[in-house]
């Protein structure tokens, strides 16, 4: 069964922030990439490509989080309602985009 996707205004502001540092560390391709990889992955199995961190006070909420490289993804999902909420973006450790 399909998940609908949803992402806070905050993670708008990550993804553009993301987007620059990709093309202008020449990564662009690898960064949109990891995108379509993580939406499918959210729509799809939310719960099986992530690692749970920890149960909401929602009843059926869990916060996750996923990598597709060079992204580390933090999202809930309510699996009764079969939405994720996407709630932060950032760099994985280890890739370019990550500040020194």
């Amino acid at each position: 069964m399909t998940y609908k996707v949803d992402r806070t205004s905050a993670v708008n502001l990550q993804l553009r922030s993301l987007a620059d540092k990709a093309r202008a560390r020449r990564i662009h391709h690898a960064y949109t990439d990891a995108l379509r990889e993580m939406l499918n992955e959210l729509q799809t199995r939310p719960l099986e490509w992530g690692d749970p961190e920890y149960h909401m006070k929602h009843p059926s909420g869990i916060v996750y989080h996923g990598t597709a490289w060079p992204i580390l993804v933090r999202y809930a999902v309510y699996q009764n309602e079969k939405i994720v909420m996407i709630f932060e973006i950032r760099p994985r450790y280890d890739s370019p985009l990550a500040d020194a």
